[in-house]
């Protein structure tokens, strides 16, 4: 039985060229999802950071890319993970293949307009949601 009177959040450390930042402290808004840092994204997919705590069993995932508003959200799209690595001690870095390229394109541009320096330090909260448990 869950006793806990507050919310868990995750903290995440990024690196830039500073070296190694505090990012984000964020909660879940679904009980099932894991959360992540947006770190690259193109037309063709994403590459985000996750706690190597989460467990990750499956290979297609719906993503929710979270906007700064209560409750908003850039975009919602299923993605396929095709790799994972060791990004330090306490996290992965996995690489996401999108479902629907076409359908996207829109969404895609209005995210690296929002997320302008990714490469300069502003990264993207999102939740990934293991599509084969939905």
């Amino acid at each position: 039985m869950e006793k806990r009177h507050s919310e868990r959040v995750q903290f995440f450390n990024a690196r830039d060229e500073s070296g190694i930042q505090p990012v984000w402290v964020f909660r879940q808004t679904r009980q099932d999802s894991i959360l992540g840092l947006l770190v690259d994204i193109s037309n063709h997919g994403v590459q985000i950071i996750t706690s190597r705590d989460a467990a990750m069993d499956g290979d297609m995932f719906q993503l929710v890319i979270l906007d700064e508003s209560e409750d908003g959200h850039y975009l919602t799209t299923l993605v396929n993970r095709r790799w994972h690595k060791d990004e330090g001690t306490l996290y992965l870095r996995h690489g996401f293949s999108f479902e629907e390229e076409d359908d996207i394109a829109d969404a895609i541009h209005a995210i690296v307009a929002a997320g302008a320096g990714l490469s300069t330090g502003k990264w993207l909260r999102c939740e990934l949601i293991d599509a084969s448990a939905a």
